[in-house]
């Protein structure tokens, strides 16, 4: 009788291992890119209300883009989550 497979639990640990299909890494690629992608909008919506104060005289309902140096330390802070 011979027994197909490795000999012993150790042989099995160096056993090589097939490498995972192409459709497979492509799929954990695109997974990978939405849970960045969740993680750079949740940081950017926490840091929102620190940076978005209303410029003097504007309507409070008003869309504005905060100035330069606000908007660097936002893509810092997603920068340094990241």
């Amino acid at each position: 009788m011979t027994r197909e497979g490795p000999a012993s639990p150790q042989d099995a640990a160096r056993a090589p291992r097939p490498y995972a299909p192409l459709l497979r890494r492509y799929a954990a690629l695109g997974y990978e890119g939405l849970l960045l992608a969740a993680i750079v909008l949740i940081v950017g919506f926490l840091t929102l209300p620190l940076i978005a104060a209303a410029p003097d005289g504007a309507r409070p309902r008003s869309i504005a883009v905060p100035p330069l140096p606000a908007r660097i330390l936002s893509a810092s802070v997603v920068v340094g989550v990241v």
